[in-house]
């Protein structure tokens, strides 16, 4: 088509388009426009998770992180506000994950979760258990659960629809001491994914260690 690329983007001003523009013509179905997104913020998202991470570990958490961002796109309440993604950091220290805000006021939520087949855990109550401590939780830390129906799609995988009645949400209290938690959620049959970790509202910060997915039966 005259006047665009292969790619669908406009063929001149793409560096012009700022965040808002990539992120509503990724939710439209731009191929192009989310690839643009990740290489202008790339060189930011590396230089933090050098900051937080091993050498070894900086690659697979800068792509973790991107996924994340598109997984949750459609989530995004200020489309001028992609970059506030980064305003969370993840790491591991000493043993434990940490889910923490690395700016003053960060934007949104932040989420440390992993996914698992569901197919262990069928036809019965399935438990995310561990120890958790947090310092300065100004809003909201939590466990979350989540069993997904069907198969992971892109900004709708229920990852954090607890509030929708996607999933499960556990809050807990501000403590500098290592407490234990748990957090249960029935797997039906036709489950096809579970996903569990914790999530982080406003500034703060999270640490688990010693947690375990496990039947409840």
């Amino acid at each position: 088509m005259a006047g665009t690329t292969d790619d669908h983007l406009p063929a001149t001003g793409e560096r012009a388009l700022g965040d808002g523009d990539l992120v509503r013509l990724a939710r439209a179905g731009d191929p192009v426009a989310f690839r643009l997104l990740v290489e202008r913020h790339q060189p930011m998202a590396r230089a933090r998770a050098s900051r937080l991470c091993r050498p070894d570990e900086v690659d697979d958490v800068v792509q973790e992180s991107f996924l994340q961002a598109f997984a949750t796109l459609d989530r995004l309440r200020d489309a001028d506000r992609f970059a506030g993604w980064q305003d969370y950091s993840c790491s591991a220290q000493d043993g434990c994950a940490v889910l923490a805000s690395a700016v003053p006021q960060p934007h949104g939520s932040a989420f440390l979760r992993q996914a698992v087949f569901a197919d262990d855990y069928r036809g019965a109550p399935v438990v995310f258990r561990g120890e958790f401590r947090t310092e300065d939780v100004a809003d909201r830390a939590g466990l979350i659960l989540v069993v997904v129906p069907g198969p992971l799609r892109p900004g709708r995988d229920g990852g954090v629809d607890h509030e929708a009645g996607g999933g499960h949400l556990l809050t807990i209290t501000d403590s500098r001491s290592w407490t234990k938690h748990e957090i249960t959620a029935e797997v039906p049959d036709e489950a096809e994914f579970i996903r569990f970790g914790i999530t982080l509202t406003g500034p703060g910060r999270v640490e688990l260690r010693n947690v375990e997915l496990a039947r409840n039966a």
